[in-house]
């Protein structure tokens, strides 16, 4: 794992003198495209555990997109620092640089929907022409579930680079007295009020928004919406049923807990006090 004082130096080097992308002249001749050749780039921004996985696979499904989920090198730590707004410049080149090595055929559009790149999406929006951003959202009930059982903030060893309330947020002074649910709604509601406050610099035709139920529930018009949103018109429903028909990237793995989360009223509480303008303007009930 990179510690902070390395990464720190990393980031500084980066600003101080950034890296020189090249590309393989054998992938010219072969008609390859590097990550600065594709006429557009639709990134996904979400808090994770919505699926991003699988909608990776539904957009692959048209040869005009390369559509990838968490390429490496994955970007969790750089995303972060991108929430705690340090040095805008240096993370634009490090994303520069991660991304340098990305490589397509004849494809027109980049798709990258891992949730590592919420917080990095003004960069993105920097360094890549023609971007846009899909917000994909799920109910917080299932959201918080979903990273209880995997530990996060609770001995998940990527909890360092995951994000925590700054000096400024009312919730910093109790952070270290809140348990792993109560530090997962606060993940939801900070990272989906961050997405909307960008969403609010971003020309209508350049953002869209879909709930990850409608989509995964085979919602016809959900599903017409993101190809098209992506640059297509034709699309097979039945590799888009195929796919869907899959759980991918499910709970059921190693290192996740099993069994039902168990919310206490002050969860509920906390849920309905901090994230009730957003549950009702993705359309969701406050009754769970």
């Amino acid at each position: 794992m990179i510690q902070r004082a390395a990464f720190k130096k990393w980031m500084t080097n980066l600003l101080n003198e950034p890296p020189k992308l090249t590309f393989n002249r054998m992938q010219v001749k072969l008609g390859l495209k590097n990550y600065t050749n594709f006429e557009s780039y639709v990134w996904c921004l979400s808090t994770g555990r919505v699926g991003t996985k699988t909608i990776s696979k539904l957009l692959d499904i048209d040869s005009s997109i390369l559509s990838l989920h968490e390429p490496s090198p994955k970007l969790f730590g750089l995303s972060k620092i991108g929430y705690d707004n340090i040095s805008e410049e240096a993370l634009l080149q490090a994303v520069l640089a991660c991304r340098s090595e990305t490589i397509g055929v004849s494809q027109k559009t980049y798709m990258e929907s891992s949730p590592h790149l919420t917080f990095l999406a003004r960069m993105l929006q920097k360094g890549f022409k023609n971007s846009k951003f899909i917000h994909i959202v799920r109910h917080p009930r299932k959201v918080v579930d979903s990273g209880v059982k995997r530990n996060w903030y609770s001995g998940n060893r990527t909890d360092e680079w995951r994000i925590e309330p700054s000096e400024n947020d009312q919730y910093y002074s109790k952070w270290q007295s809140m348990d792993s649910i109560e530090k997962n709604i606060w993940s939801w509601v900070r990272t989906n009020e961050w997405i909307l406050d960008f969403q609010l610099s971003q020309p209508q035709d350049d953002f869209l928004t879909i709930r990850s139920e409608d989509l995964f529930s085979g919602q016809k018009d959900t599903i017409e919406r993101l190809f098209k949103f992506c640059g297509v018109d034709d699309f097979s429903e039945q590799k888009v049923n195929k796919v869907l028909s899959k759980r991918i990237n499910s709970n059921m793995s190693n290192g996740i807990t099993a069994g039902k989360i168990v919310w206490k009223q002050k969860h509920i509480d906390l849920l309905n006090h901090m994230g009730r303008e957003l549950i009702l303007k993705f359309n969701y009930n406050l009754d769970f």
